[in-house]
């Protein structure tokens, strides 16, 4: 058997191996799911403002004209 030379860097060779490793993607995957439903579950504590307007009116002239007009 020939066996040839490979010249990469530990840099490199440690990117390559992550990159090929499906647990690792799935760690990760599961990692970023968790962050996801944290940012979720802080959202039912914070304060919850609603607001409801109404106007009504009723007779045979509107209530702000004044007599000279």
């Amino acid at each position: 058997m020939n066996f040839e030379k490979y010249e990469i860097t530990l840099e490199e060779a440690m990117k390559k191996a992550y990159e090929n490793r499906p647990d690792l993607k799935s760690i990760v995957s599961q990692r970023l799911a968790a962050e996801g439903s944290i940012d979720l579950a802080k959202t039912g504590y914070y304060p919850v403002l609603n607001g409801n307007a109404g106007y009504t009116w009723s007779g045979e002239e509107f209530p702000l004209t004044t007599d000279g007009m």
